[in-house]
């Protein structure tokens, strides 16, 4: 099993003074004599709930005893590598759901919007941009939703409203109302649905639904039905 081997299932430091005579070596002894490894210590790394993620071995070229001094030593740059790995494993975590919670956002039929608790851009696809038809670099993780609404505010996307205004109270009916519907009918003629809903840490998120069509077709539907009734 060797010495690293063997500390990571006993969960315990091994020390082999001697590889060449060590039983621990058997299987490995000849290799590992031909790279002039003589002597092997083995420390687990562990993580925060104590599952063992590693060793830190040390190799010497002559047989070596362990001085205590030294295991302490090396048992602390264990610890070490511990939270270095324990700190890697979360950053890749977190990587790989933005990875993934980006490609679902992207793919979806629409625009859609998140921020963070302090109300900091996190996500949005690319619809949402279309919607708002916002100038290239516009929007980028980090924009402060309330730069979003100014923008929006001085284009003229609400009317003639005061931009201070208008961001007062849509805060307030953020912290109000967890979750708010409501349709737009735009200049362009088109019907956007809008969700806008209060994220359980806080965050916000927006989505935006083009039913242009299905709003003219019950428009249309309704039309002919009244002028079935008047024949």
């Amino acid at each position: 099993a060797g010495t690293a081997g063997t500390a990571i299932y006993r969960r315990e430091t091994i020390v082999v003074t001697d590889i060449a005579n060590d039983p621990l070596w058997k299987n490995h002894r000849d290799l590992a004599l031909d790279f002039s490894l003589h002597a092997c210590w083995a420390v687990p790394i562990f993580d925060k709930s104590n599952s063992v993620l590693g060793a830190l071995v040390l190799y010497f070229p002559k047989a070596h005893r362990a001085a205590a001094h030294a295991i302490d030593e090396i048992s602390e740059l264990a610890l070490i590598a511990g939270l270095a790995i324990e700190r890697h494993q979360a950053e890749t975590e977190r990587a790989n759901r933005a990875h993934t919670l980006g490609t679902m956002v992207e793919n979806l039929n629409q625009g859609v919007a998140i921020f963070d608790s302090n109300r900091r851009l996190a996500s949005y696809n690319s619809l949402y941009g279309d919607f708002y038809q916002f100038p290239d670099g516009f929007l980028k993780p980090g924009l402060l939703y309330d730069d979003i609404i100014r923008y929006l505010v001085e284009r003229g996307e609400y009317g003639d409203v005061d931009f201070d205004d208008f961001l007062a109270r849509r805060l307030i009916e953020l912290k109000k109302v967890r979750e708010h519907r409501n349709l737009r009918h735009r200049d362009d003629g088109t019907t956007i649905a809008i969700y806008r809903g209060t994220l359980p840490d806080g965050g916000i998120i927006c989505t935006f639904t083009d039913i242009t069509i299905e709003v003219r077709a019950t428009y249309e539907s309704q039309r002919n039905a009244r002028l079935l009734a008047t024949t």
